[in-house]
């Protein structure tokens, strides 16, 4: 994928786009409705100030120190889904979801590629080898 191949020019690392395996992890901590700046979710919920999407990095980071897990667009993920050569999976949820079940980031749905929605989106991912260790997440810059 393009994007992926852009990040991935002089960083010296493959990204690429998440498997269903990396889970995205959202806490609302059972909340409900969701907690403010928990995330970008259905403006009917009250938890930004975002009528549609929102720009990268507008909520904190979660304990792993990843920024905007909660809500915004469903993600797309490089897995078939159920197993069609023409469907991938999108993971999460999105600006346009209101009701608990729809809220959970592992809730899966599945689409073909070329369509785009202001709904969906996607994250490129870096995977580290098992022996590099981050300990100093202030070290690592977040373009906004």
């Amino acid at each position: 994928m393009e994007p992926c191949r852009r990040a991935g020019s002089g960083t010296g690392g493959p990204f690429e786009i998440p498997r269903r395996t990396i889970p995205k992890r959202l806490s609302l901590g059972g909340a409900w409705p969701p907690p403010e700046k928990a995330g970008n979710y259905h403006p009917d919920l009250g938890t930004d100030s975002f009528a549609h999407t929102s720009p990268v990095g507008s909520f904190p980071p979660n304990r792993f120190g990843l920024y905007d897990m909660g809500g915004n667009v469903w993600e797309w993920c490089a897995d078939p889904f159920k197993n069609s050569i023409d469907f991938r999976i999108l993971r999460g949820s999105s600006w346009r979801m209101r009701s608990p079940g729809d809220l959970l980031s592992s809730l899966e749905i599945g689409n073909v590629t070329h369509l785009r929605l202001s709904s969906y989106g996607f994250r490129i991912v870096l995977e580290l080898p098992a022996n590099v260790k981050i300990t100093d997440l202030s070290s690592v810059s977040q373009t906004k």
